[in-house]
């Protein structure tokens, strides 16, 4: 019996114990199933019981089905020959579920929900932001849009709203598409919240937002939705207080100039292909920002950002590689404390050593990396030099070792690194930039990844 229709079987037993391992079995082969060879009454099936499962009480039933999504969603873009039919069909019965688990009362529940939630908004608007298939994705991106603003923003629980607010500070982190503009209002007004808890998050995401960006006209916006709203002056004094005016801009398009001259070791091929590029980065290097000067871009980069070589870690099975990830997952939940930061960065480090044994080879590396992914994307940001160096020499290890194998991680590892080039610590921009250089020399070549480097060069 496949793991599908074991899964189907189990949809109607009345026996948790069974209806969870039907899940942790199918989460476990969805990335070898191809949706174009199921039967549409099984696929049917499927989509109905997820939803299902997801809204059930039983906590390890919606937890297994909440862990199971991400990789669904990523094997239906990659294997159903016309993937915009099942979202429409799977999306208006998950998503108003989704939300409302962003306020349960189980952090691990909430961090699921907005892991798959994140993976959602990332496929759909990914896809539905030039290109092709644009217009096939415009209503569900349209319904997405919507469900944000009701369903996300409007959530009646205070732990909801919280929630949502760290999800639209991943979104613009994870999705370079992602249309964060529209959503600025809706985050200054909780601003004025009636919990404190709101508030503080509120804040947080309005200075997280506006310090991630080099693109001015965001910046403006923010600063004009605070007067606008007319949010109480100490609380725009305590924001303005936190928000950095600096000239990332220049530093940030000098980096990617490096970045570029180092590309130059990678085979003929792809110099070609960079050597043809638009000529955006090359005036953007040429023309600094008022008061700064653009620096000629180095031949390599120096500066000591390698974490400690750890030693490889062999797998004995699917099943060990699964408990890895998933105590990485546990690890790195939550907020980043002085308590915690230690054994975040010893977990990377363990993740290094995975890359060093034989677990990479293994089915499930990769889709448990998706699943981690906003874990390592968190880490780079973090405010202490050595976690956020071992996260970028953690990038460099996975693309040196996983190559090509790395092409579903490239969008939002590069959209998260070429924001450290803007940073002030010497010592994070080298390894974010090292982290960059292995994922252009490793990765496939796309056209978005040079687009991604043209857009950051070119952010006004």
């Amino acid at each position: 019996m496949s793991s599908l229709e074991q899964f189907i079987h189990a949809s109607a037993s009345q026996g948790i114990d069974q209806k969870v391992e039907a899940l942790q079995n199918l989460e476990t082969d969805l990335p070898n199933i191809t949706f174009a060879t199921i039967e549409p009454t099984h696929f049917d099936h499927l989509l109905t019981t997820l939803t299902t499962h997801l809204k059930s009480p039983q906590q390890k039933v919606h937890t297994a089905t909440l862990s199971l999504l991400p990789t669904l969603i990523s094997s239906l873009t990659s294997t159903h020959p016309n993937p915009i039919q099942p979202f429409k069909s799977l999306l208006p019965g998950i998503i108003p579920t989704l939300f409302d688990r962003l306020a349960d009362p189980k952090e691990r529940t909430r961090e699921l929900a907005q892991g798959t939630l994140l993976e959602i908004y990332r496929v759909v608007i990914t896809q539905g932001s030039g290109g092709v298939e644009e217009g096939k994705w415009g209503s569900v991106v349209a319904y997405l849009d919507k469900e944000l603003k009701g369903d996300g923003f409007g959530c009646k629980s205070p732990r909801g709203r919280e929630q949502v607010l760290s999800l639209i500070v991943s979104f613009v982190r994870n999705i370079s598409s992602f249309p964060a503009k529209q959503y600025i209002p809706l985050t200054i007004k909780l601003l004025e919240d009636q919990n404190e808890s709101v508030r503080n998050a509120a804040k947080e995401a309005v200075i997280t937002l506006y310090n991630e960006t080099t693109i001015k006209a965001m910046r403006n916006d923010i600063k004009n939705q605070l007067t606008k709203q007319q949010i109480r002056q100490s609380i725009v004094d305590g924001i303005l207080g936190q928000l950095r005016e600096d000239n990332g801009r220049t530093v940030e398009v000098t980096r990617i100039a490096s970045i570029l001259e180092l590309v130059e070791s990678t085979p003929s091929s792809r110099r070609e292909t960079l050597s043809s590029l638009p000529s955006a980065i090359s005036s953007a290097v040429a023309t600094p920002a008022k008061g700064g000067s653009a620096a000629p871009p180095p031949s390599v980069i120096p500066g000591g950002t390698a974490a400690p070589e750890p030693d490889p870690i062999m797998i004995h099975s699917e099943k060990e590689l699964e408990k890895e990830f998933a105590t990485f997952a546990a690890t790195m939940s939550g907020k980043e404390t002085e308590q915690n930061w230690e054994s975040r960065e010893l977990a990377l480090q363990r993740l290094r050593g995975l890359c060093r044994g034989n677990g990479v080879g293994m089915e499930g590396f990769v889709s448990g990396l998706l699943g981690v992914l906003e874990c390592i994307t968190k880490t780079m940001h973090s405010l202490r030099t050595a976690l956020a160096i071992t996260s970028c020499t953690t990038i460099t290890d996975l693309a040196t070792t996983l190559q090509t194998k790395l092409d579903p991680l490239v969008d939002p590892l590069l959209q998260n690194l070429l924001r450290l080039t803007s940073q002030s610590k010497k010592l994070i921009i080298t390894a974010g930039t090292n982290a960059i250089v292995a994922i252009l020399q490793n990765a496939s070549y796309n056209v978005k990844h040079l687009n991604i480097l043209i857009n950051a060069a070119g952010d006004k």
